[in-house]
């Protein structure tokens, strides 16, 4: 019989933890923003530095824990000369948001509409120690280290929440559609690359055949098919406003073939292929 969750019980909310990490230096830093169809924890245990969320910048300094929601772009920046190490959680199924009861509370100052929070524990050192605690067991994998994932993972949050200086809640991450959402906008934003379903599934946390289905049902098409019709719309705006050869938009649009190039146009043109457009703008 499976034990329900306080959370689950308290809140209506199902979490699951994706990864816990600990980041050294430079090594593990995005170079540029990126956002997640999920929420992530970061503490800073050792020195300091910046975080950009969107278009702001913050700076972080230890035992700094910041919350960024579901969606959120955001990356880290080092400092030269000064070390900057934090553990991040990421987790699926949850959001946090201003506890109501405490709007007027400014120890969590909160921007991008309530969507990133940052406060500092440095006088709660439990909250570091159950993070230390999760980190390590999520990377040592004892026996029934998923279930004591989740208890420390639930005993942290509660620990959160009933810290006097927290003026948090939290709430089920509202996003039945965000994963498809983000799926969508990475194929917009990445559509010249040789994209693969796994790839799609990999980033999304999501099984393939639930996000084909799912995908489809919502947009009409499948990631592959919406991948083509958005290769196939910039090549035709590219022959439409550019000197570029058929060739050189077969490449940039990502196609390695030009004869699977042309069919994919066809069969979205009308019969006509890239060349025959072409001339058609010409004359």
């Amino acid at each position: 019989m499976k034990t329900v969750s306080i959370l689950e019980k308290e809140f209506g909310i199902q979490t699951r933890i994706l990864y816990v990490k600990k980041a050294h230096g430079n090594e593990d830093w995005h170079s540029t923003l990126h956002n997640h169809p999920f929420t992530e924890i970061f503490y800073v245990f050792e020195g300091g530095g910046q975080m950009i969320f969107e278009d702001q910048k913050k700076s972080v300094e230890k035992h700094d824990l910041i919350i960024v929601n579901s969606n959120v772009r955001h990356t880290e920046i080092a400092i030269q000369g000064n070390s900057y190490e934090y553990y991040v959680i990421g987790v699926d199924g949850l959001a946090f948001c201003k506890d109501a009861k405490e709007s007027n509370h400014d120890i969590y100052p909160d921007f991008l509409n309530t969507n990133v929070f940052q406060a500092n524990y440095a006088k709660q050192p439990l909250v570091l120690q159950i993070i230390e605690s999760l980190y390590r067991e999520a990377k040592e994998k004892p026996i029934y280290s998923e279930d004591y994932c989740e208890k420390l993972f639930e005993l942290l949050l509660l620990n959160l929440l009933r810290l006097d200086e927290t003026p948090l809640a939290i709430e089920p991450d509202r996003k039945s559609n965000k994963q498809l959402e983000y799926v969508k906008n990475y194929i917009d934003t990445h559509y010249s690359r040789d994209l693969k379903l796994n790839e799609l599934a990999k980033i999304a946390y999501l099984n393939k055949y639930y996000l084909v289905h799912r995908f489809k049902e919502l947009y009409g098409m499948t990631p592959i098919d919406y991948l083509l019709e958005k290769r196939y719309s910039v090549s035709l705006e590219l022959i439409e406003t550019t000197d570029y050869s058929i060739k050189e938009i077969s490449s940039i649009v990502g196609f390695n073939s030009q004869s699977y190039f042309n069919q994919v146009f066809k069969k979205r043109s009308g019969g006509l292929t890239p060349t025959q457009i072409k001339k058609l703008q010409s004359s």
